[in-house]
């Protein structure tokens, strides 16, 4: 029995312990990433000396998860494999972390972060073998997704061992700001030119903010900033160099337009930053405020103090402030400042002028250099037409590049029908006189006179009839405003208000001018627009037809703000002086005296022009009373109600010839008086002849 059983149960035992053998030498291996314990009693536990924890994504949303790595170091910056590493959080409360996991070949041990349903910033740290890693943040958001960072560095250019500051505003995918509370990672990318005050901020508003404190160590600093997997950065210059002085530099252009009206509505004004030596300085801190202005709202920040704003010198040492006008005009004036180990160095900009508004109806004017001009019946005598504007608050520097239009009557050609305005606010265009052929007329249109005209005819037909037709002299077919030419000039403005709020805008109930929409040539003077119907009425008059209606539009009753606001200026040309006197002849008792009145006119019965002088003076004896005449240069004529009288004081004189020897007992004599002209269209006179006793 021993015998029969003795082989079979040694063959087995010996096959048991090998299977024993076997089993216990096969320990499970390991890969890059596994987690969860491993190792075995034998096995020796190698140094580390680093331990780096990163998460990808380092912005989550609430329920989501992020991958977390920990890499471990040996002293010779290699990778240890096998080495057991556990994890921890600061906020337990927020998301939930593999509690260890063993490096692979790479020396990487990975975790899973999942975030439970509330939002806020925690910190990861892996530890083994009694050595802590780097802390690593992870922010868990609201679950909007942040699609845009915009960045801000105040100032992006800075001192070694200076401050700026990081302003990040977040906008979800619709552009508007992300919720309250969202997180935002702010990180150096080279930790030698300086770090961050706090490695993240939470969102009020969009807005997140954290400040960069410079080393002493110039160069570019990048900030990094993130939010999940949306990121952007911006750079600083940290330079050495320290200020001297600052001094003020340029401003482009030295002259804005009111906000609103359209043209250029800001200015750059620069200064530069210099040392010892005159260089220019980088990255200097520049306080800028408005030193002097209107008060009108202009500004050079658009933030809770827009009166000031801090800026940095460039590479070129220049710091450059943009100022934007408000709604009231003014001279305005930056100061900018630099402090340097408490000491403070300040200077001014020049003056920026703010004005350029749009031409106001009130303040629309016209003038020419020649108002009478000499030319009637004659081409080519020039004269220059002048459109003088300005804003509603008398401003001449109005919107650059606004164009003034003229037209004009018959009888007178401009050289351009469009002028641009200067900087002074004028327009000016060269004019002549033209007749024309087809038309009999001279001078300006033939309209019908006013009572004053039919008035003036009547007194020289009563007291110089020896001079009107069917004699020679004046026809009494045409009046002084058959001379007269209108000129219109129109350009974009607004109409006059009264500003009673001072708020610069025109608010409901505020009085205002209102002015005819279409622009046209009152060739009758009466103000109103007129078309021609049936025989003896005035001309049609031509308009500019705005809105292309095919009628001429009047006044709309509404404050308009931007329109075709117009003029009409008149001016007079005139031609040969025409001579009249009362009484044609004279008899002088001795010792006596004789008054006389005579007549100095064109054709149409309006004085002459310019220098035109009219003198008068007797032959053979007898004293002379008369003042000698030089005309001045003028256009004026009466309106419909005006009289005659006003106008023949500008054509009608007087003169007295006295006896000059009232005690002679000579015989009488004949003498002779003389009206002399003298003007751009040579000498004309007259004689009369006469005794004196």
């Amino acid at each position: 029995m021993k015998l029969r059983f003795d082989k079979p149960i040694r063959l087995f035992s010996l096959a048991m312990i090998l299977f024993f053998v076997v089993a216990c030498s096969s320990g499970g291996g390991d890969s890059d990433g596994d987690s969860g314990d491993s190792g075995g009693d034998e096995t020796t536990e190698p140094t580390i000396s680093e331990i780096v924890v990163d998460a990808n994504p380092d912005s989550i949303n609430v329920l989501e998860e992020s991958d977390v790595t920990a890499t471990v170091y040996d002293e010779s910056g290699s990778p240890v494999s096998g080495v057991v590493v556990g994890f921890s959080l600061d906020q337990p409360s927020l998301a939930a972390i593999s509690r260890t996991a063993t490096t692979g070949s790479s020396g990487v041990a990975r975790a899973t972060l999942t975030a439970r349903d509330q939002q806020g910033t925690l910190t990861i740290t892996a530890s083994a073998q009694d050595l802590n890693s780097n802390a690593r943040t992870v922010s868990i958001l609201s679950g909007v997704n942040p699609e845009t960072i915009n960045l801000t560095a105040t100032p992006n250019t800075l001192l070694v061992e200076g401050t700026a500051s990081i302003r990040a505003e977040v906008l979800d995918q619709f552009g508007d700001p992300v919720p309250d509370g969202t997180s935002v990672s702010f990180v150096v990318s080279n930790t030698n030119f300086g770090s961050m005050s706090s490695d993240a901020d939470t969102t009020i508003n969009g807005f997140a903010n954290a400040s960069f404190i410079a080393a002493n160590q110039p160069g570019t600093a990048t900030i990094e900033v993130s939010v999940g997997n949306i990121n952007n950065s911006v750079d600083i210059l940290i330079n050495q160099s320290q200020p001297a002085s600052i001094e003020f530099s340029s401003a482009e252009p030295q002259r804005i337009a009111l906000a609103g009206s359209g043209g250029q509505e800001y200015s750059d004004i620069k200064f530069i930053v210099v040392d010892e030596n005159g260089n220019p300085v980088s990255g200097i801190s520049v306080l800028m405020n408005i030193e002097s202005g209107p008060n009108g709202g202009e500004y050079i920040d658009n933030d809770s103090t827009p009166e000031e704003i801090e800026v940095a010198s460039d590479a070129d040492g220049i710091a450059t402030v943009t100022l934007r006008s408000g709604l009231t005009p003014g001279p305005v004036t930056i100061r900018a400042t630099v402090e340097r180990d408490g000491v403070f160095y300040r200077t001014n900009s020049s003056v920026v002028s703010i004005g350029g508004g749009v031409p106001s109806a009130s303040r629309f004017s016209v003038s020419a250099s020649v108002l009478n001009i000499p030319g009637l019946g004659r081409n080519g005598v020039p004269t220059e037409i002048t459109a003088y504007m300005s804003d509603r608050y008398g401003n001449y520097n109005i919107l650059e590049g606004t164009t003034v239009s003229f037209w004009s009557e018959p009888a007178l050609a401009v050289d351009a029908s469009v002028a641009t305005v200067n900087a002074d606010g004028l327009a000016t265009v060269s004019a002549r006189t033209q007749h024309p052929s087809l038309d009999m007329n001279l001078g300006g249109k033939d309209v019908a006179p006013f009572d004053w005209e039919e008035d003036l005819l009547d007194y020289m037909n009563t007291t110089y009839p020896d001079y009107m037709a069917p004699n020679p002299g004046w026809t009494g077919e045409t009046t002084p405003r058959d001379g007269q030419v209108a000129v219109l000039a129109y350009t974009q403005g607004e109409e006059h208000f009264d500003d009673l709020n001072a708020n610069g805008l025109y608010d409901a109930g505020e009085t205002f001018l209102d002015t005819h929409d279409d622009p046209f040539i009152d060739y009758n003077d009466n103000g109103v627009y007129n078309v021609y119907t049936s025989l003896g009425d005035d001309p049609t008059e031509i308009f500019n037809d705005v809105n292309s209606s095919g009628t001429w539009d009047s006044v709309n009753g509404s404050w308009d703000s931007q329109k075709d606001i117009f003029v009409n200026f008149k001016l007079l040309i005139t031609g040969e002086p025409i001579i009249a006197i009362n009484p044609t002849t004279f008899n002088i008792p001795n010792g006596g005296s004789q008054g006389f009145t005579f007549v100095v006119a064109d054709r149409n019965l309006n004085y002459l022009s310019a220098g035109t002088t009219i003198s008068i003076s007797t032959d053979g004896g007898g004293k002379i009373y008369a003042d000698s005449v030089e005309m001045a240069d003028n256009s004026y004529l009466p309106g419909a109600t005006g009289s005659y009288t006003s106008h023949l004081a500008q054509i009608e004189y007087d003169a007295i010839i006295a006896d000059d020897d009232p005690d002679d007992t000579d015989a009488p004599k004949t003498i002779s008086l003389t009206v002399t002209v003298d003007g751009s269209y040579g000498t004309e006179s007259l004689t009369i002849i006469g005794t004196l006793d």
